[in-house]
């Protein structure tokens, strides 16, 4: 009796796992290739403080990390010294790739993410989405938070998701894709 609940449950979980990865795969084969629009009305920030930035968004090739009003804003701007080598790379071939951090905080958080933004004296580019904008204009994004970074190709179409921090190959799938981009000058 005890054997035949055990098989139960572990049926049970596998076909679980098996639907949810099913439901991934399909997620992604949907959002792959879909166009996205980075809003010129992000306010743009270094440091905390308000930059305008000519044509950063029109590089050829771009990599989107969007924190949505759900994660912990300030949390994830104290973690982005994880990013520094994507970041050296946008900042290694100039124009050809950028790295776009979108921050979309909760309302009446702003200053507290503008806070937290002077205090890691982040010398590299974010934008603030207080308004909610670039979801309203990508409404095909899925939820997950695991969607949220993605490489967009010139056409700003989805080409690769995924998020590479801590993942070595996904890491070098991206960077064989921003050197591919990069070669179509």
């Amino acid at each position: 009796m005890m054997v035949k609940r055990i098989l139960v449950i572990l049926l049970s979980c596998f076909a679980v796992v098996s639907c949810k990865t099913a439901r991934i795969k399909k997620e992604l084969k949907e959002f792959t290739g879909q166009q996205i629009v980075l809003p010129d009305s992000l306010r743009s920030t270094v440091n905390g403080r308000d930059t305008t930035l000519t044509d950063f968004m029109g590089a050829e090739t771009k990599l989107v990390v969007f924190y949505d009003s759900v994660v912990c804003s300030s949390c994830r701007i104290n973690r982005m010294y994880e990013w520094q080598e994507v970041i050296a790379t946008s900042i290694g071939l100039k124009h050809k790739f950028n790295a776009i951090f979108i921050f979309s905080p909760k309302r009446g958080t702003e200053s507290q993410l503008i806070t937290s933004l002077k205090a890691a004296q982040l010398d590299y580019p974010v934008f603030l989405d207080s308004g909610g904008l670039f979801l309203k204009r990508n409404p095909r994004i899925p939820s997950g938070e695991m969607y949220h970074t993605f490489l967009l190709d010139r056409q700003n179409r989805v080409v690769l998701v995924g998020n590479p921090i801590g993942n070595e190959r996904l890491w070098e799938l991206y960077k064989k894709e921003i050197r591919e981009q990069a070669k179509h000058d």
